[in-house]
């Protein structure tokens, strides 16, 4: 016979039954409902063909909502009632677990099933959640119980009934039920190889009745299923997917991962050594544990893994058989009693840990829509409107405020990655708010509907923001004042214009600046396929480096490939500046490139032709000191101890680079501390002694002339940056940069100055030209090669360059081979020699040989094509170039292609 509950074993399972509900009912209603929960008391609220339709609608069946509709009627709409049907189902699965393990795995592992089952913090934490899992659970668990007493007692016609009748209850519980049939199926077939034919057509024949009943709801499943949008698109980690359901079956949803996870590893651990013990001595209930358990998780992760919707409780089902393992193994391995106990406490210690964060560690808090509401009530005043984002949670948020006085945004009823809120919502505020003299805003999940931050930028922008002296678990909330008269624009109005194209995909419009933050406004042009990222790069007015930071242009949920042609994204980046960066103007460059192959796109000019990679933003002026908090890491290493003056101090130094050829410029860092506040506007002394003791001086104010010392807080970080560059004469070898003080010279770093070849001969081009350059330089003439060039050649081009003085400024060369009709089609910038020779560092009369390489395009037709060639101040705004004979640049008829 089937194992079944005796007066001997009856007070066990009692109390471990008492012991499930008064862990579950503890503080039942002590947290608010969250989403999921406020749709399941929202649908109790429907009449039943609503209802029906809903979850028609849906994804999920309508079983467990009928249940819960007549079951409200009769104890009411509380929190309390409407969780107390799953602590029902809960406490039913200790002894179904019972009765279960006790007959495949023994008495002893039966009660330490239901004592696990009992304390499990996964299903107290679902006991406690108006939802279908403890339900769907204890289904499946009867559903085991039955297949068991037919394979053992053999088919009939009432087990027929109850076996199809439970397997279609489970199926309209949750439609995941389908996999634990095809566990049963091949439990069926198992039968076979025992030659009991008939036993496994009946199971197999309740199956088909249940599939067959479940036939009507079909098509509202697959319908959904295909067009559910409420995840983003991917793939599944499955690594991830794995960790986090074995961390759920070990210690549910009550533990910080970092903590979890190691404690999942070792049950996972324990997991498979109970079923290597298993495969020893009990190998029947290995394969009924293995189907129920293996086979859904697998098809799961495999259904999701196109269509990443997952979470670990989709799972929870088939977790009794994660725990009847763990106790089969245990009741095996633990026959020496001096293993019993380290095993037990093995697993019980992170059960009764994770209960205790469950009742008592904020960490684990719902979301608080009930605080939320209240908040609200309480405050709200008559004329003031209530804006919902996302709006699919207006089920749970009208449960505790009413269904009236708010308006969601969207108006969802599910969740949608797709529905996203771009600046066309300027219309719907306009109308929500008309007449209105403030607003509340709600925000949860607003990461995926609005994940820009759209709503919240137009109120800050154009309402005033009040304080809200309150905050709510994983809720967020908002008051803002409507002045008379506000108008949300439905496409945005950028402070300050800077409109750049790159590379026709993406038009910048321009950037609100804060003091801190900076809006840039995207527009996208085309559909792209391609997660573009931004770098933006810091400057100050001397062109020195201060920041750079890379990401996505916009929110890191909102990437390219899901911008729509037309819409306007912003994106907001706060100014990457290091702890201790002064006050000032800085210079603002950005680029946007393809990660995979690092090629940026090119930047546009109004005739779509290319004007190199990076654009120049404009100039922010920054107000305050950025502050330095403690624990941050410091930009430079506190390693000195340099007096400069009584009230400051240099406690570090470092340099961008421990070489430089002449004529390149270092940059020099200095980190400054202050005791007391600077009385005076002091100026910093360096000097530059080469290897042939040769001395240069350099005075530069100690961090920017927009930030002069008598303007420096007491007790303070103060972080500095000057040029240095190397004189276009230094010798080559060991150099040294001191700290002139009046009193001594303190050396702060040594560099190597490398050797340069200097030619002041005439070379013998094969294409002499004689065109100077402003007053800087005089191009002599070019090498080709190859000529005549092909389609899909490499063109190498050798420019030959005579110093006409020496110059303090880096210029850059451009060559680019221009079209027939004049426009750009490849093209090559560089510091001369690729960096190695920068104008810096030319002497005069000096001849600079400057090479450059660019990809002829596979698809040019035969002709005579022309070079363009200059140079610009890639460091100065516009990038202004060098005239020649009244133009910008030397145009040149000289590439022959056939």
């Amino acid at each position: 016979m089937i194992t079944r509950i005796t007066s001997k074993n009856r007070w066990p399972l009692i109390l471990l039954a008492l012991l499930s509900y008064s862990l579950g009912i503890y503080r039942l209603d002590s947290q608010s409902l969250w989403y999921d929960e406020g749709v399941s008391a929202y649908l109790t609220r429907l009449s039943l063909p609503e209802l029906t339709i809903w979850t028609a609608e849906d994804i999920q069946p309508p079983l467990y909502y009928y249940l819960l509709y007549f079951w409200v009627r009769a104890a009411g709409w509380s929190e309390f009632s409407l969780r107390y049907a799953s602590l029902f189902f809960g406490v039913l699965m200790v002894p179904a677990v019972w009765v279960v393990a006790a007959r495949i795995l023994g008495k002893k592992a039966g009660l330490l099933s239901a004592f696990f089952t009992a304390t499990s913090p996964l299903y107290l934490w679902y006991c406690r959640e108006a939802r279908m899992y403890t339900m769907l659970t204890f289904f499946c668990l009867l559903c085991l119980r039955l297949f068991l007493e037919i394979r053992k007692e053999g088919p009939s016609l009432p087990r027929l009934l109850a076996w199809s009748g439970l397997l279609a209850a489970a199926l309209y519980t949750h439609y995941f039920a389908a996999f634990l049939m095809v566990s049963f199926a091949f439990m069926a077939l198992s039968l076979l190889t025992e030659k009991r034919f008939k036993t496994a057509i009946y199971l197999l024949l309740g199956e088909a009745i249940a599939a067959a009943s479940y036939l009507p709801w079909l098509p509202f499943l697959l319908k959904r299923y295909r067009i559910d949008v409420s995840y983003w698109e991917g793939t599944l980690k499955l690594e991830e997917a794995l960790r986090k359901t074995l961390i759920s079956f070990s210690v549910g949803e009550s533990m910080l991962e970092k903590q979890a996870t190691p404690i999942a590893w070792a049950m996972g651990c324990l997991f498979l050594a109970a079923l290597l013990s298993l495969a020893f001595r009990q190998k029947k209930a290995l394969l009924l544990l293995y189907l129920y358990f293996f086979i859904p998780l697998i098809s799961i992760l495999a259904l999701a893994y196109r269509s990443p919707k997952f979470n670990p409780r989709y799972l929870m089902f088939i977790s009794p058989a994660f725990l009847m393992a763990l106790s089969g193994g245990l009741a095996e391995i633990s026959r020496p009693r001096l293993m019993a106990l380290p095993l037990l406490s093995l697993i019980l210690g992170p059960f009764l840990l994770s209960d205790y964060n469950l009742y008592f560690d904020p960490a684990f808090t719902k979301a608080d829509f009930r605080g939320v509401a209240r908040y609200i009530r309480e405050h709200k005043k008559p004329d003031e409107a209530i804006i919902l984002i996302s709006g699919h949670m207006y089920p749970v948020f009208s449960y505790y405020y009413g269904d009236e006085d708010w308006a969601p945004l969207p108006p969802l009823r599910i969740l949608s990655t797709k529905e996203v809120l771009d600046f066309r919502v300027g219309e719907s505020l306009n109308r929500i708010l008309e007449g209105k003299s403030g607003a509340w805003v709600v925000l949860w999940q607003d990461e995926v509907v609005d994940p820009n931050g759209v709503v919240l930028k137009l109120m800050g922008k154009y309402a005033r923001p009040l304080p809200v002296e309150a905050s709510f678990w994983h809720v967020r909330l908002r008051h803002y004042s409507i002045p008379p008269g506000t108008y949300f624009p439905s496409s945005p109005a950028p402070d300050f214009k800077a409109e750049v194209n790159f590379g026709g995909k993406v038009k910048l419009l321009g950037y609100d600046w804060d003091g801190k933050n900076l809006t840039l406004y995207w527009q996208a042009l085309e559909p792209m396929e391609k997660d573009y990222q931004l770098s933006f790069r810091v400057t100050d007015r001397e062109g020195i480096f201060w920041g750079q930071i890379d990401r996505r242009p916009a929110s890191y949920l909102y990437p390219t490939f899901r911008w729509r042609a037309g819409e306007f994204i912003p994106g907001e980046v706060e100014l990457p500046l290091p702890p201790g960066a002064p006050p000032g103007k800085y210079r603002l460059f950005l680029s946007l490139y393809d990660p995979q192959s690092l090629q940026a796109l090119d930047v546009l000019d109004a005739m779509g032709a290319p004007q190199g990679k990076q654009a120049f933003l404009g100039e922010v002026e920054v107000r305050e000191l950025k502050a330095f908090v403690p624990g941050e890491a410091l930009p430079v290493s506190p390693t000195l101890d340099i007096p400069l003056a009584p009230e400051i101090a240099l406690r570090g130094f470092s340099l961008s680079s421990p070489q430089a050829y002449p004529g390149e410029s270092l940059t020099l860092s200095f980190l400054w501390e202050t005791k007391d506040k600077p009385t005076h506007d002091y100026t910093l002394s360096l000097g530059f002694e080469d290897s042939t003791g040769a001395m240069v001086e350099r005075r530069c104010p100690p961090a920017g002339e927009d930030f002069p010392t008598s303007l420096w807080p007491p007790k303070s970080v103060v972080l500095g940056k000057c040029l240095l560059r190397i004189p276009p004469s230094a010798e080559e070898g060991e150099a040294k940069i001191l700290l002139l003080l009046p009193e001594a010279s303190w050396p702060l770093a040594k560099i190597w100055v490398k050797g340069v070849k200097r030619n002041f001969s005439a070379p013998t081009p094969s294409l002499k030209v004689g065109v100077t350059f402003g007053d800087v330089a005089e191009l002599l003439g070019i090498d080709l090669s190859p000529i005549p060039a092909k389609p899909g050649d490499e063109l190498k081009v050798k420019l030959y360059w005579k110093a006409l003085k020496e110059t303090e400024k880096s210029w850059t060369v451009f060559v680019h081979l221009l079209g027939k009709d004049g426009r750009l089609i490849a093209q090559d910038d560089s510091v001369p020699a690729r960096g190695e020779r920068p104008t810096t560092g030319w002497l005069t009369g000096e001849v600079v040989e400057d090479q450059h390489f660019m990809a002829i395009p596979s698809d040019i037709s035969p002709g005579l094509y022309a070079l363009e060639i200059g140079l610009y101040d890639g460091a100065t705004p516009g990038m202004p170039r060098l005239q020649v004979n009244g133009k910008d640049s030397l145009t040149l008829e000289v590439v022959e292609v056939k």
